[in-house]
Order: C-alpha cells, then structure tokens, then sequence
C-alpha cells in the first residue's frame, strides 16, 4: 500500500475520481418559462467525449440539451526537486428544463458516462412562481387551415399585440415561444437594416424577424399590433399536437431617473400572454396516383419552358436543351422527371422524348436555382439518332397541388428541327485517276496511278507535270534510312524536352522566390534556425537543454496561428521546470520524449509557414 501512494504521488500526471454537480441559472423562476441549468463533470480523461443524460422527469416536465463545452487546463508543481505535472479538462453540459404549472418540482439525477466510468449528480430542487397572465398582452399564430402535405411550404404569420404603454415594457426582454418553432423547417426574410423585428425562441437560438407594427382596435381596445411571417415546411406526415405559443415580458413597475434626465428601470414584474393549441394533420403524398412527369414538385402555378442551343443538325450532333421551371413552391427540392420514354408509343401519350429519334441521358441532373428561388433550369445534352426527328415534342411536367390534393400537369411548346442525313465515306467512295498508255518499251509512265477504280469516272485531260522533278532515286541505302533518326535522332529530342521542362519548372521556382517578401523570407530563415536549436539540442545537458527548447518555442510561438498553442504552453512548461530544478545533474541528458514533442511542435510551425 506504501509502494502504491508512493507511485501516484510521483506519477506525471495526477487523476482524480469522476465528479458531477449541478449550477441553475439565477432566479426567479417561472413555470412555462426554461430555466438553464449546467452539469458541470470533473476527472473524466481519455480520447473519447463524456456524454450526460438526465433521468426520466417528473409529469408535465420536459428536459431539453442546450449545448456543452469543455476547458482544458495544466500546471506544473516542482517539490524537492521532484517534478510533477497535472492536466485537467472540465466539461460543461448545459440543459433547459421547462414545467408548465408552478410550485416545487424535484429534478432526478444526471449521469455522465465516459467508458466504463461515470459519475451522478444529486437530485435538486426547482421552485416555480406563477407567472402573471395580463389581458392587456395577446400572442397568436395564424396558419391556413385544412391538412398540409410533406414539403408544402406553409405561410405562418405571427402576431404580438399590447393595449398598454409601450413605454413600460423592455421590449429588448420579450420572449415568444412556441413547440411549432422547433417542431418543422422555416424559412425567413432578414430585416433589412432599420426594419422593425419581432424576436422569438428557438431550440437554435434566438431570431429576430422581419415585422410590421400597426395599431388595431379588438374588443374596444386599441392595441398595438406587431406582425411577422415565416414559412413553414413539414418532411414527414403525421398528426401533431402543440402546446400555445407564449410570449412573457418584463412590464417596469418602478423607474429611476439619473441625473442626465434619461430614465432606467428599478424594479419590473414579468407577465405572460398565451394563445391556442395547435393541431396540425400532415398527409402523405398520393403517390400511388402519381403521373410518370412527377419529380417531387409540391405548389401551385408550375411551368415548363425548354429551349434548345440550335434546330439544325446532323444525325449523331448533340442539342443541350435549357429546361425552366416556374412556380410557387418547393423548387429547391424539385427534380427532373426521365426525359426519355421506354417505348415510342408511351413517348406519344406521356409527353417524353422518343427513344427511337433521340438518345438521353440517364444520370439524375441537378438543378440551378434562379431569380432568388423562384425559377430553377436543368441543362441536358441529347443526341438525335434518327434523320425522320422534325421536332424536340412539347415535354409534360407534373406537380402536386395541395390546396386542390391533386396532380397536376403543364406542356412546354415543341421545338422544329432539321436533321440531315449524316454520310460516311467509304473506299468504294474513293476515286483514282484512269490508266495511262504505256511506252513502247512496255514501262508506265512516271506519276501514273496503279489501279482504278470502276466507277470512276475517265478524266479528259492529262495531268500537266510541266517544271516538275521526276528524277527517281535509286539509292538503297537512301531510301530505307529511317527519317526519325536525322539531327541526333529521338534520344537528342527526348534531351531537349527534358532539358526545356527543367528550364520551366526553375526559371518559376526563380520567380516564385523572387515573390516572397523579405519580411517572409527572414522570418523563414528565423524559424529554420529555431528548428536547428532544438534539433541540437539533444546531445546538451539536460538543464541547458531545457532552456535553448524553451527560447527557441518562444520566439516561435510567436508565429503560430494558435493551433498549437496548448502542446506549445504544455512544453514551455515542463522545460522551465527543468531549468529551475535545484540540483540538476550535468551528466544527464534531456528527456528523449520532451525533445521528441518539441521538435514535432517546432515541425508543424515551420510547416505552416511554409
């Protein structure tokens, strides 16, 4: 048991046993309003990242994940000569607890997990007040009704109205809540600059939407009415139940006025607005009634435009056709149907491409959007394989209409074309010139052809060779030297391509060192120099080791982006202890892995400069 203590008191790094304890953010705290609390986890150590999850909560209780985060820190302690170095990474775990009626609720406990170790928090208790519900405040969210379907893009207007003193509430405060925010896709407007915002809560992050503020007279009261819009996309079908959108804000109660005239609140009192439940029925697509021309286009007022780069071509010429779809809807997720038919019969009745007059594609093809989302273009090369094509036909395009729950259909207009017959030329096509007469000692002429051809026609005129050499060589040896191997032959132009690539590659290395700014150059020079010291500093004592290892880092840590910052500091560190150890032995050399780590740290600064 001595030896053991003995062993972890002298060991490099000190470990401690796995703790967990829990922080809640300031009071007070509000039923229906997230409380943020932190789990704070101690002497978890190791590659893998510590996970946290909180036990089952009580009824009416939800426990959300609200991020984490970790800090890592080191020391090093020297006593009696006698270094020892400690690291430590904290990890934090941030939770929002929400109930929805106020009194005392008791939170179990959290449980971090690391491999096989772990550690639990005590369970704590959340008090909860009543928040004030004033009719003087009303919050809403206005959708259309009826069912939705997968990817329908949903208008959703928000609406926040006070019948008060606008004055009297820190509006910068104002928090509006719904599941609905959370639950599906939006997609908004960013205000412009000086627009009026509307600020909501998101599991993501608070946002601020672009609003307009109107005065409106409901019940007999006239409030102040602040509306924005956002558009809303649901992925899956289903039936989902909402809780009602909240809105609280802080309403002043007391006001201070400082000495300049301004006034700033003293004491304000929280109040709460809540609208209704939410019930939305998301359908599934009826796809089973889907035409062939459907991609997954869902909206209104779709259409097909096609356009093609020319109307005149072979046989076997490409046409790249421009194809435009317009309407209101979820263009960034349409696609674009098989162009191609799989018989020319099904080409007629479904509005595609005859597979016997064109060839297409098969690959998906990816669209480009256009005039901020509203128009998307897909463009495709075909191929005409047939001289009887007179025209690209008008292509059908088919979408979902969700107001209507059908399928619908549009035609792009057909496009003339002129196709000619593509020719091949054959030996057959080939015409030679007749035979000439012989001389009388039985020798054909010089530049008479060898054979002809049948359906050749006679030409009526002899060739005219006035001024031309007919001289004919005779020399063997001439005649069968290859041509290839004149003026050094290919091994001399191997040379010179070879040599001319060489004189390419250094006259850009010249230009590229002539580039580099002095500044650079010397700061290069600087680091390379660093780099030999702690290189060389293996062989030195250990204490005089130590501190050319630390000199060197210094001034190159310097120029480090800060990626290695941590293993820099843990290195300065370690070698500063080293050199303020009493005692130190000058026959001992310095620790093979501390200079291992440095000159690796002092590699990847060198690198990145370079």
């Amino acid at each position: 048991m001595l030896a053991a203590l003995f062993a972890v008191a002298l060991a490099p790094s000190t470990v401690f046993g796995q703790q967990a304890r829990v922080a809640v953010d300031v009071g007070p705290h509000y039923a229906g309003e997230p409380v943020t609390i932190q789990i704070v986890a101690e002497g978890f150590q190791g590659e893998s990242q510590p996970v946290c999850q909180p036990s089952e909560p009580p009824a009416g209780v939800t426990i959300t994940p609200a991020g984490k985060r970790s800090n890592r820190s080191s020391n090093i302690s020297i006593v009696n000569g006698r270094m020892t170095r400690r690291v430590q990474t904290v990890f934090y775990f941030n939770f929002q607890v929400t109930a929805g009626e106020p009194g005392a609720v008791m939170i179990a406990s959290f449980v971090v997990s690391q491999d096989k170790r772990q550690a639990t928090t005590a369970p704590f208790e959340l008090v909860l007040r009543r928040m004030e519900i004033d009719d003087s405040m009303r919050v809403a969210i206005v959708m259309p009704g009826g069912s939705i379907y997968p990817e329908q893009r949903v208008p959703v207007r928000i609406e926040w109205s006070y019948a008060g003193e606008l004055n009297d509430l820190d509006y910068r405060s104002l928090q509006i809540r719904s599941p609905l925010f959370d639950r599906f896709d939006f997609e908004d407007d960013p205000p412009d600059q000086g627009d009026s915002t509307l600020p909501i809560q998101t599991a993501k992050g608070p946002v601020g939407l672009k609003a307009e503020a109107a005065r409106r007279t409901l019940g007999g009261r006239t409030f102040v009415v602040v509306t924005a819009h956002r558009t809303m996309t649901a992925r899956e079908p289903g039936r989902y139940e909402l809780a009602p959108i909240t809105a609280t804000v802080p309403r002043v109660t007391r006001w201070q006025t400082d000495p300049f005239g301004s006034r700033r609140p003293v004491r304000s009192r929280r109040i709460r607005a809540v609208g209704k439940p939410l019930e939305l029925h998301v359908k599934p697509l009826p796809l089973q009634d889907a035409p062939p021309q459907f991609a997954g286009a869902i909206g209104s007022g779709f259409g097909i435009e096609v356009s093609a780069d020319r109307s005149v071509v072979r046989v076997g010429d490409p046409i790249e056709l421009s194809i435009t779809l317009r309407g209101a809807g979820n263009l960034e997720r349409a696609g674009l149907p098989p162009l191609a038919a799989a018989t020319s019969a099904q080409a007629n009745a479904t509005g595609r491409l005859d597979p016997a007059m064109f060839r297409v594609p098969t690959e998906d093809l990816s669209g480009e959007l256009l005039e901020d989302g509203k128009a998307k273009r897909f463009v495709v090369s075909v191929r005409v394989v047939d001289e009887k094509a007179a025209r690209i036909p008008a292509l059908t395009y088919a979408w979902f209409d969700p107001q209507a729950g059908s399928f619908e259909t549009a035609q792009s207009a057909p496009i003339s074309l002129t196709v000619d017959k593509g020719d091949s030329v054959g030996a057959a096509d080939v015409v030679a010139a007749p035979p000439k007469a012989a001389d009388p000692d039985g020798r054909r002429p010089a530049g008479a052809t060898t054979g002809v051809t049948p359906n050749a026609a006679p030409q009526t005129a002899p060739m005219d060779l006035t001024g031309a050499d007919l001289a004919i060589e005779v020399d063997a040896a001439r005649l069968l030297a290859d041509q290839t191997y004149g003026y050094g032959g290919p091994a001399l132009r191997r040379s010179l391509y070879v040599a001319s690539c060489f004189l390419v590659a250094a006259a850009w290395l010249r230009r590229r060192a002539a580039d580099v700014a002095p500044a650079r150059r010397e700061r290069r020079r600087s680091i390379k120099a660093h780099l030999r010291q702690i290189e060389d500093a293996v062989g030195l004592p250990r204490r005089e080791a130590a501190g050319l290892i630390a000199q060197a880092l210094r001034q190159m840590a310097q120029l480090s982006n800060g990626q290695q910052q941590a293993p820099i500091d843990d290195l300065l560190q370690e070698c500063d202890g080293l050199t303020y150890t009493p005692g130190d032995d000058v026959s001992q050399s310095i620790d093979a892995d501390l200079h291992r780590r440095a000159v690796d740290a002092a590699r990847s600064i060198a690198k990145q400069q370079a």
